[in-house]
């Protein structure tokens, strides 16, 4: 079964992408993933045919996606801090913050954010922000090393790693 992710950014700009479905429970949680198909250059190289196992949680302001390449070599974690998501049984829906937080499997940590963007948001969203920040500096890389072990096993589960 495949469902819609949407991201809509703070400049308007919607952005959508086709995933398969692990888990789907709305209004909670879901789990998707989808194989990338061109070279993503992000903190590190997500090489082509990797995978992005996507987890979405209703009661909190981030959501994260583990990347795997083909061959089942984790390349890393990255956790969006997003405001209004919605899980529904057509997929996911949020909005991005703008703020990132990326864990490599090196233990490299790393934030980064568009600054304007940041500095034009209305108060609630930037302590909203600051909490987050807080708390994934505190227990990310151990959310990180969790998501891994998911990741794989829902990508060996759906047949996509020996």
């Amino acid at each position: 079964m495949q469902v819609s992710e949407t991201r809509l950014s703070l400049k308007g700009e919607v952005f959508i992408v086709q995933s398969d479905v692990a888990v789907l429970e709305p209004p909670d949680r879901a789990i998707l993933f989808y194989q990338i198909k061109s070279l993503q250059m992000l903190p590190w190289p997500i090489p082509k045919d990797s995978w992005s196992v996507g987890f979405f949680w209703a009661d909190t302001p981030y959501h994260a996606y583990h990347w795997v390449k083909k061959d089942g070599v984790p390349v890393g974690v990255h956790f969006d801090i997003h405001r209004e998501l919605t899980i529904e049984s057509q997929g996911v829906r949020w909005h991005d913050l703008a703020l990132d937080y990326w864990v490599g499997q090196d233990g490299q940590l790393d934030w980064s954010g568009d600054e304007d963007s940041i500095n034009g948001l209305d108060q609630d969203s930037r302590n909203l922000l600051a909490v987050t920040r807080t708390d994934l500096d505190h227990r990310g890389v151990r959310l990180a090393a969790s998501l891994t072990t998911m990741a794989g096993t829902i990508l060996r589960q759906h047949g996509h790693l020996a």
